[in-house]
């Protein structure tokens, strides 16, 4: 996720994650490797002046949920549905738990990705947006600090799809703790509509 500007991405028919090609199986770390795109990326101007994530003001998630309001959307979005005053001007934010997202941004202001099994189509396909905004871009990142409370790490712009993460890199860059988070996800009796439409897809 980087702050540049782009239009509103279709969401792909695949499962997708950010892929390093060339990997060397046998010096692969956990701990230190992060999707090849980000390391492509300059840091941002300023970043050195944002304070960390352990110096800034935190949220309570129930502050969020009175305050901003909002309902899942896609994995770690929120999205506020309806006519009513929203202070986000897209009407959406992200709300990250770092205990399963591995390659978030590491400190505010940084550059992170998003591993998901699969994207809901954007917010402004099912309901109004201001022509001039878009839900993919400017948006409001809180991520969820050991204590519980939520740290606002900045506005983010998710300016680009990533491919479909390989067997290789799946079973050797994501931790095992993640995948069985995922597969609880996925397996949930009570899983959004679009996931099993999704699944459904996947398999056939």
């Amino acid at each position: 996720m980087g702050k540049v500007s782009a239009t509103v991405p279709s969401p792909p028919s695949s499962p997708v994650t950010i892929v390093e090609q060339g990997l060397d199986v046998d010096n692969l770390s956990l701990n230190t490797w992060k999707p090849f795109y980000l390391t492509t990326l300059k840091p941002f101007e300023g970043s050195e002046k944002i304070p960390r994530a352990d110096k800034v003001t935190t949220f309570h998630p129930q502050f969020l949920e009175e305050v901003l309001g909002g309902s899942d959307w896609s994995p770690g979005l929120k999205f506020v549905v309806g006519n009513s005053t929203c202070i986000i001007r897209n009407r959406t934010y992200y709300q990250f738990d770092a205990a399963t997202e591995p390659y978030l941004p590491e400190a505010p202001g940084q550059h992170g990705a998003k591993l998901t099994a699969f994207f809901n189509k954007a917010p402004e396909e099912e309901h109004d947006l201001p022509e001039d905004v878009s839900s993919s871009e400017d948006v409001p990142m809180f991520v969820r600090q050991t204590d519980g409370r939520y740290a606002y790490f900045g506005n983010y712009t998710q300016s680009r799809w990533s491919d479909k993460l390989d067997y290789d890199s799946m079973m050797a860059r994501v931790p095992q703790s993640i995948k069985e988070h995922w597969a609880t996800e996925l397996t949930s009796a009570v899983r959004p509509p679009w996931v099993t439409e999704e699944l459904k897809k996947a398999s056939a």
